[in-house]
C-alpha cells in the first residue's frame, strides 16, 4: 500500500507543473487547504469550533468548482447548542484576479448532518451559502487566504434557523494541471 501511495504521489510529480499565478493565469490550477474555522449562529447567542477543508479546481483564469467538508469541534464557552454538526458543499465561484492578488465570491449548496444539544437523533439538512475572500500568491505553490463564510440552514427543532458566519485565514497549497 505503501509502495503504490510513493508512485502515485512520484507519477503526480512528473506530471504537474509549477504554474505562474502572478500574471493571473490559474486555468487548471488545483489549490487545497484545512483550517480551523471559528463560527457565530447569527440567530442565538453560541459561538461555535469548526475544522474544515476544500479543494479548488480552476476551470477558468476567473471560474472555479470548490468542495468542502466542515466538522464540529465544540462550542466557546458554556452556553452549547449543536452536539455535532457535519456538512459537505460544493460550489462555483467567480474570481477577479489582480496580478498575485485574488478576491473571489461563491455561491455553495450542500448536505449538512446536525444533531442539537437538546435531541438524541441527528437530522439531514440541506444548506446554502455565500463565501467572500481573497488569496495572496506567495509563490508557484503556496498562497495566503482569508475569507468570510455565511451558511444558512433550518433549525431541526423548526425553532427557526441556524445561519452561522464563519471566518478563517490561513496558507494553501496549489498545483498546476496543466502542461506550460
Amino acid at each position: 500500500m505503501v509502495t503504490r501511495l510513493i508512485l502515485l504521489f512520484s507519477c503526480l510529480a512528473f506530471t504537474v507543473s509549477a504554474q505562474q499565478p502572478q500574471e493571473g493565469q490559474r486555468n487548471g490550477m488545483l489549490q487545497g487547504t484545512a483550517s480551523l474555522y471559528p463560527a457565530w449562529m447569527l440567530n442565538r447567542n453560541v459561538q461555535n469550533n469548526y475544522v474544515a477543508g476544500h479543494l479548488n479546481y480552476f476551470v477558468h483564469d476567473k471560474y472555479s468548482f470548490r468542495g468542502e467538508i466542515m466538522s464540529y469541534i465544540d462550542a466557546q464557552g458554556d452556553a452549547k447548542y449543536l452536539s455535532s454538526h457535519t456538512q459537505l458543499q460544493a460550489g462555483f465561484g467567480r474570481h477577479f484576479p489582480i496580478k498575485r492578488w485574488n478576491p473571489y465570491v461563491y455561491y455553495m449548496m450542500g448536505l449538512a448532518r446536525v444533531r442539537l444539544h437538546s435531541q438524541t437523533g441527528t437530522d439531514l439538512q440541506p444548506t446554502i451559502g455565500l463565501i467572500g475572500g481573497t488569496q495572496f500568491h506567495a509563490s508557484r505553490f503556496f498562497y495566503f487566504f482569508a475569507e468570510a463564510n455565511y451558511q444558512h440552514m433550518q433549525d431541526p427543532s423548526k425553532a427557526g434557523n441556524l445561519d452561522q458566519l464563519y471566518v478563517t485565514a490561513g496558507l494553501g497549497f496549489q498545483l498546476s494541471t496543466k502542461r506550460q
